[in-house]
């Protein structure tokens, strides 16, 4: 059989290591074929491929270092770096000792820490409790760049980017992409990038896919305007549901918390069917404290995937501390359904079985769980 067909056949499969040893045989007999160089590439990337929409992580230098706020104190409810007034109710949520917000369904990268604990972390010794993350690796996440590439092959990078003519293979649309997207994901060379998006965007202004990959380096370079430019054109050329969501992440970015949800409504009325939308408003309204509408399009969210872990979760956290106990069940046994084994999860099932006056949870798939887990879980929420 063709190696080359074998090696079509495993990418969709998803085996893409398989898929880079099958290329790299091929392109020793014969480095000049394009076809398998694209073929590799693709499988490199995809082995670290990550959709960089989703609300990431904030490191020290992106808070300590962050310019692009609009005002230093802005009013309640209109910046993402400040918390709305408490909301009534009659069990409050309690807060994280980290974020000093309500405790959420979700742990999410986004979920912030405030200056003051990151510059505590700076000046003490290790700066960091058991089980934390290490300070280094807040930094930022670009820190290491280039190191995949050497894993590779023993000998060096697969692609030595900096021999590359760029504005050559640009004008190989069947090469221009997957080059790109190797060199931004797998090597995480912005530079270039943005160089090879640029000459793309010369030879086609009204070419949508490489308007918003040039966004995506200016985002990787700090450059929040230029994003929110390149964005707004990609959307009025074609409505893609990545460039609303993008858009909508360089507005919460740049905390503008107000323009983000608005943004996700648009994408929702274009894309009434993506629960992306709809979790991503969620999210800035969970963000803002406003957990009222954050669970109604968390709701809205489970009429359109009624399997959403993060929806699931977070609707049965808010009934939970609403002194609802019955409602938090029947979200919870949805996720054990779906084999989602947690220690946190299985303890506020717990709580709430108990609260609710049922003695034999023992039935339920919590009977796996040990009292260790429970005991370690109830001692980190309790800080």
């Amino acid at each position: 059989m063709n190696p080359y067909y074998v090696a079509l056949r495993l990418f969709e499969l998803r085996r893409y290591e398989d898929v880079s040893k099958i290329a790299t045989k091929l392109l020793e007999k014969d480095p000049q074929n394009e076809a398998v160089w694209a073929l590799k590439m693709r499988a490199l990337t995809q082995q670290v491929y990550v959709d960089e929409y989703e609300m990431e992580y904030e490191g020290v230098v992106d808070q300590l270092m962050d310019e692009s706020a609009i005002a230093s104190n802005p009013r309640a409810g209109t910046s993402l770096r400040t918390a709305m007034p408490g909301r009534p109710g009659a069990t409050a949520r309690p807060m994280s000792r980290k974020t000093g917000r309500p405790v959420s369904g979700m742990l999410r990268p986004s979920s912030r820490q405030t200056t003051a604990s990151l510059r505590g972390a700076m000046t003490t010794g290790r700066g960091i409790q058991t089980g934390q993350q290490p300070l280094t690796a807040k930094i930022g996440k670009m820190l290491r760049q280039g190191t995949a590439s050497m894993i590779t092959s023993p000998n060096g990078p697969f692609i030595v980017l900096s021999r590359l003519n760029l504005s050559k293979y640009t004008q190989k649309r069947y090469l221009a992409k997957p080059l790109f997207e190797y060199m931004f994901f797998h090597d995480h060379e912005t530079a270039l990038a943005l160089e090879m998006a640029n000459a793309a965007c010369e030879l086609d202004p009204k070419d949508w896919w490489w308007l918003s990959r040039r966004g995506m380096c200016h985002y990787r370079l700090g450059l929040h305007r230029e994003v929110e430019k390149d964005f707004q054109q990609a959307v009025a050329l074609f409505p893609h549901p990545d460039n609303f969501l993008w858009l909508s992440k360089v507005y919460a970015r740049i905390d503008l918390p107000a323009q983000a949800i608005e943004s996700y409504k648009n994408g929702n009325s274009t894309f009434p069917y993506e629960p992306a939308m709809l979790l991503g408003a969620a999210r800035i309204y969970e963000e803002l404290d406003d957990l009222t509408n954050s669970t109604l399009y968390y709701r809205d969210a489970l009429k359109i995937d009624a399997m959403n872990f993060e929806a699931l979760a977070c609707v049965g956290m808010e009934c939970y501390y609403n002194d609802q106990p019955e409602l938090p069940l029947r979200y919870y046994r949805y996720l054990f359904q779906d084999a989602v084994q947690v220690p946190s999860l299985a303890c506020h099932v717990i709580s709430n079985l108990v609260s609710d006056g049922f003695s034999k949870w023992e039935s339920t798939p919590l009977r796996s769980l040990s009292t260790s887990e429970c005991v370690a879980f109830s001692a980190s929420r309790r800080t």
